[in-house]
């Protein structure tokens, strides 16, 4: 799709309605990289029970609204208004039959005026915000990974080039509702799950099987957890994932928080230090998915991106 300018000259507002969080950046590309005024993410749920029914209910789209009233007040503190705004819809709105009339009622209730992406165009952002993050800059070749709610983004590319992309609606909500399971997941549930996901993720095995051992980059989502985690166990850590374009994390490091986090009920693993709130329902799932991707490509190391998709969109833009 081609990115719309936004009229004020000087900072520029994306917003990502996701499948289960909604996200706002305000910002402005630089020579150097990236000046960010603002950000701001809020959970949502926004596909949260009708996922199996492709369709987006009343109570998500009320708190998707209430949330995007919010954005719409933060943005006019900085001078700035909803239709200025870049607003990309993602999976949630690609399959739910009554997502014209969700986005109709967001239009005219909040001024916002979201464009739903293919598939194919949310990686293709994706990857242009995690090339500007520089973490490509020195791996011959890698697969970025965006985990979202309702789908999962793969992008294999070699140095800073994008040689194969591909969308597929194996996000962590909906997983969660496709699986049904017990709090924490029962060891037999793991297992049926990461079986479930070594078939439908066909296509990437296929996609990458000439280039195994392949370094993983994990992009913001469920990434930005892992981080966060591995820092509060350090004596001296980052609060904050986002403070950096990227962080790099051990395989060894990744296979200790996933022994500590995936068999805990969702009410402890609320308590571990530098779990995001918003991310720790999806958090068990997510971890199976990147076990396996670890596991099928042999990766040596994850290296992690928190630019994604906004950070791909602002970069986009004209000046």
């Amino acid at each position: 799709m081609e990115v719309r300018t936004i009229p004020n000259s000087g900072w520029k507002a994306v917003l990502d309605l996701g499948t289960n969080t909604f996200q706002l950046l305000v910002g402005e590309k630089k020579e150097a990289g990236m000046e960010v005024l603002f950000r701001r993410k809020e959970a949502v749920g926004l596909g949260k029970g009708g996922m199996h029914r492709k369709e987006i209910l009343p109570e998500p789209l009320e708190r998707g609204l209430q949330v995007l009233s919010y954005f719409a007040e933060d943005l006019k503190r900085m001078g700035l208004h909803p239709e200025e705004a870049q607003v990309l819809a993602t999976s949630a709105f690609r399959n739910a039959e009554n997502a014209s009339v969700v986005l109709e009622t967001i239009r005219k209730q909040t001024g916002f005026q979201p464009v739903v992406l293919s598939g194919e165009e949310e990686a293709a952002f994706i990857f242009e915000g995690v090339k500007a993050s520089a973490v490509l800059s020195n791996l011959a070749s890698s697969l970025i990974v965006d985990i979202g709610g309702g789908s999962v983004e793969f992008i294999l590319c070699q140095g800073e080039t994008s040689v194969w992309k591909k969308s597929i609606e194996v996000g962590g909500l909906r997983l969660i509702e496709k699986f049904p399971s017990s709090d924490p997941l029962a060891q037999q549930e793991q297992e049926a799950l990461a079986l479930w996901l070594e078939e439908a993720l066909a296509p990437v095995w296929e996609a990458t099987s000439a280039l195994e051992p392949i370094p993983l980059v994990g992009c913001s989502g469920s990434f930005d957890p892992l981080i966060d985690m591995r820092n509060a166990s350090q004596t001296k850590w980052i609060e904050d994932a986002e403070s950096l374009p990227f962080h790099r994390l051990q395989v060894i490091e990744f296979d200790a928080l996933f022994s500590k986090t995936v068999h805990l009920p969702l009410a402890d693993r609320l308590k571990i230090p530098g779990m995001i709130p918003l991310r720790a329902a999806m958090m068990p799932v997510a971890m199976i998915l990147i076990h396996l991707l670890l596991r099928k490509l042999q990766s040596p190391t994850i290296y992690t991106s928190t630019w994604s998709l906004k950070e791909g969109v602002l970069f986009s833009m004209q000046p």
